[in-house]
């Protein structure tokens, strides 16, 4: 683990980071530390910083006239010169130091690999990958929690006892109390006069599992990948329908290698070459 700063990430794991943190984020930055860390011997690591390190605002213009966008300092081309990370994260905040991020750094850009997939001119920034989809996993989510609460209503045995003078059982029971929770099993007195209407909530009523199904389907379809890649439920296809998709899904994969050879691995066995050598 001597290729990563704090030691405890191998170059494998540090890649399994970046394609994470690509997909949540929309984008991730690698900044090249030029010491040696741990017993190499070659003067060189480097430092996994989620995109929160980024100042994105209050940042001043540089003193060399560029601009800087969401804390990132381009120049005339809108080529990056630089970075400006907090020192800290900025959600690190400890008893007696409330303004730990309060320490700033200015980064060149040749010390940063700065991974995002522009998607239009003049992008600067990423964008999650789950942008397109995040609406309808979110849909999913409430259209879970509603059929578990009524599936929940619906299995419990409750009862209601009623009496013409109701339930008086000395300082147990309090004038004005009324039913509103209901449990598995539970058995509730009612005042005189009144009584419970309690809806057919007929539940599981199977359509659960074919707007599940939909949802994944339209979310697998922005996230370019396949409904059984997400779902991981292959009963619903056979083999023809199974390796159309897989061969469609890699074209994607391999879009993503290209993009990771050339702008993350490259830029890194250079600087390490470099450093290796000297």
């Amino acid at each position: 683990n001597r290729c990563d700063v704090s030691g405890l990430l191998s170059f494998h794991q540090i890649e399994r980071m970046l394609i994470r943190s690509l997909a949540e984020s929309g984008e991730v930055f690698i900044r090249m530390i030029k010491r040696p860390f741990g017993d190499s011997r070659v003067p060189f690591a480097l430092q996994v910083l989620e995109p929160d390190y980024l100042i994105d605002d209050d940042v001043p213009q540089a003193a060399t006239g560029n601009m800087v966008r969401m804390g990132i300092e381009v120049d005339s081309y809108l080529r990056p010169q630089a970075y400006h990370f907090y020192a800290n994260h900025p959600g690190d905040t400890y008893a007696g130091n409330p303004r730990s991020n309060a320490k700033r750094i200015r980064v060149p850009a040749n010390e940063v690999i700065h991974l995002f997939m522009p998607e239009r001119p003049g992008q600067t920034r990423g964008v999650t990958w789950f942008s397109s989809a995040l609406m309808r996993l979110h849909m999913l989510q409430g259209y879970e929690e509603a059929e578990l609460v009524r599936a929940r209503a619906s299995s419990a045995l409750m009862g209601f006892i009623t009496s013409p003078e109701g339930e008086l059982i000395g300082d147990e029971v309090y004038q004005g109390d009324r039913v509103q929770d209901f449990s598995p099993g539970k058995f509730a007195y009612l005042d005189p006069g009144q009584s419970v209407t309690v809806p057919d909530l007929n539940a599981p009523d199977g359509q659960l599992e074919p707007f599940t199904r939909s949802m994944l389907r339209a979310a697998a379809a922005g996230l370019g990948v396949s409904f059984e890649s997400l779902s991981k439920n292959f009963s619903e296809s056979n083999y023809s329908s199974s390796r159309l998709a897989l061969l469609e899904e890699r074209e994607h994969w391999k879009t993503l290698q290209d993009y990771m050879v050339k702008n993350f691995h490259q830029p890194v066995y250079a600087a390490w070459l470099e450093m290796a050598v000297m």
